[in-house]
């Protein structure tokens, strides 16, 4: 009789997973403004739940470059409380609530105020897919209508391993010791070289808190946009720069693109 009972549970459990209905899957169109990436057809999707004001969620979008591998979907999921709620209601305020500026406000631990009227159809999109998954838990993740640990994932290489493939594969060796006087600290070899080509009109005082930041992490040589001498324009053309409106950022011999630039965490 046990042995029964045992038997008729186990095909009730069975068939249940066996006629579960799929979850919503997300659409590259209707739900492009959650994608972190332009969509590419030749990756798998995977969702994402974040609080802004979960701290595990903060660390992962500073991480974000280890999820390179898939069509990443964030959907707001403010699970901790009437705050959160408030933060993620104003986030549909702004031109896009999984935008850059969204995204560097959480990071950041800051409010962000945008006066747009409140938008909502992407509000209605985000709460579908919320009220669809029912996050209890936060970061959390979705892949093939099945929850997963980011251990599970395939992932793409972390920031330290993507700052040392630009490292290993720059095109130039500078002889960085010629360049002492522009030293922000001391000598660290345990750190990489990294040059700043000051923009125009920028200086060191109104750029200090980046130069904190990066003096930091690397040898930091800075060069102002204007300078006269003999070594620094020596750089700038052994590095084929011009001095830009904008600054320009080399890592050991290796002129940063846009994309690169996310991995200085500036």
């Amino acid at each position: 009789m046990l042995r029964l009972l045992c038997v008729l549970i186990l095909v009730t459990v069975v068939n249940q997973v066996a006629y579960a209905e799929p979850k919503l899957s997300p659409d590259p169109e209707k739900h492009a403004a959650f994608l972190l990436n332009p969509y590419d057809a030749n990756k798998p999707d995977l969702i994402a739940f974040k609080d802004p004001r979960c701290p595990y969620c903060i660390k992962a979008f500073k991480e974000k470059e280890t999820l390179d591998n898939y069509n990443v979907y964030v959907f707001w999921a403010p699970i901790l409380g009437n705050t959160s709620a408030r933060q993620v209601e104003n986030f549909f305020h702004c031109d896009e609530p999984m935008g850059e500026a969204v995204i560097n406000s959480v990071m950041q631990r800051k409010q962000i105020k945008c006066d747009n009227e409140f938008n909502q159809d992407l509000w209605a999109v985000n709460k579908e897919i919320t009220d669809e998954y029912k996050p209890n838990s936060v970061p959390q993740y979705w892949y093939a209508d099945r929850k997963v640990w980011v251990t599970q994932l395939k992932l793409s290489q972390t920031n330290e391993q993507r700052i040392q493939s630009i490292v290993n594969n720059s095109p130039t060796r500078l002889p960085w010791q010629r360049y002492s006087d522009f030293l922000i600290a001391d000598v660290d070899d345990s750190k990489f070289n990294l040059a700043l080509v000051l923009g125009k009109g920028q200086s060191e005082q109104t750029m200090a808190s980046k130069l904190n930041k990066l003096s930091s992490k690397f040898n930091l040589y800075v060069f102002p946009a204007d300078s006269v001498n003999e070594r620094s324009t020596e750089f700038l053309i052994l590095n084929n720069v011009m001095p830009e409106q904008e600054s320009i950022y080399i890592l050991e011999g290796k002129q940063l693109s846009d994309k690169e630039l996310g991995l200085l965490n500036i």
